[in-house]
């Protein structure tokens, strides 16, 4: 990712550690019959797209010899605080819910950091890290250089297509920061001239945490906040949601709601073709099924769907979700 330092606040010369985050495969592969792309964003060190963002954040840190970090996390951006700060030198306190994944809790535990686990929803962890006055809050929710990190996965996109940017792109949705970072990339080339047009953003939520999704379509009623198998995205009320709303429509963008039984056929069908992913990166699929019955077989362009964490990250689950 740090081949792109021009366009990133912290480039190569400034970068301070790494653990090797690397450019992620483009699959071409064929899903419902038709030819798409999936960006496999597993390949990372701790296993998802979070150590992008992640790495800008702690090298920053590590610039401004912060000693301690809070984080919080429904898991993913748990662990790769944690190994990215072992790596730093600087001391880390993760705040996830109590529902979060063992696999996941391990990770962070095995380098080093200390772990609160939060009764309730994913927002009571975001409260008390902020809360914690043990370190710097470094919160991956609201960090600006977090999304500047995420908006690597665009600058590759472009490259990988021969310096050509998708028709869309389809993202697991949660708080959005893999919707604005892909925007702010997009925007970047648009602007430089090494692109003609924004692709399509395409969001996808649970049906049981909805907030973005009722948002962008004007649905009435308040957001679900049921449990869903897609524990990354399990969040009710959203930090960003007037920007990623925004983001969506300004790329003439949509938003899908999946019911956790597409999200367990459409992992299925990845395992299938030997994606070993986790149901958060399945919801995407789910709703490129979705998009794909909607649009005529020569109407979809070149769509690309980010597989954004690796069912390593959550084994258990997903065998219980997979074995008849």
């Amino acid at each position: 990712m740090w081949r792109y330092g021009p366009a990133l606040p912290i480039g190569l010369a400034q970068r301070r550690i790494t653990l090797g985050e690397v450019v992620t495969p483009l699959l071409a592969v064929e899903w419902g019959g038709r030819k798409v792309w999936f960006k496999d964003e597993t390949r990372h060190p701790t296993g998802s797209f979070k150590d992008r963002g992640v790495a800008m954040v702690v090298n920053h840190a590590l610039a401004h010899r912060v000693e301690r970090l809070v984080e919080d996390s429904s898991g993913n951006a748990a662990a790769a605080f944690a190994a990215y700060c072992a790596a730093a030198g600087i001391g880390c306190e993760v705040h996830v819910p109590a529902t979060t994944s063992t696999a996941k809790l391990a990770q962070v535990i095995a380098h080093g950091a200390r772990v609160h686990q939060v009764a309730g929803p994913r927002e009571a962890a975001a409260l008390a890290a902020q809360s914690n006055s043990a370190g710097r809050y470094a919160g991956h929710n609201w960090h600006p250089l977090f999304v500047e990190g995420i908006a690597t996965i665009g600058y590759e996109l472009w490259e990988q297509a021969g310096y050509v940017v998708p028709d869309q792109v389809i993202v697991p949705v949660g708080n959005g920061s893999l919707v604005l970072g892909l925007l702010r990339s997009f925007t970047a080339l648009l602007a430089g001239g090494e692109a003609h047009r924004l692709p399509r953003i395409i969001g996808v939520q649970s049906q049981a945490s909805d907030a973005i999704h009722r948002r962008f379509h004007g649905l009435p009623g308040s957001p679900a906040a049921a449990r869903t198998i897609a524990e990354g995205i399990a969040i009710r009320a959203t930090t960003h949601e007037d920007e990623v709303v925004a983001a969506l429509h300004q790329t003439n963008g949509d938003c899908y709601v999946v019911p956790d039984a597409e999200v367990v056929t459409a992992l299925r069908g990845a395992l299938a073709m030997g994606l070993f992913i986790e149901p958060t990166s399945a919801v995407a699929l789910a709703g490129l099924t979705r998009l794909l019955a909607e649009q005529p077989a020569d109407g979809a362009g070149r769509t690309v769907v980010v597989l954004t964490g690796s069912g390593l990250k959550v084994a258990d689950a997903v065998a219980k979700l997979t074995t008849n």
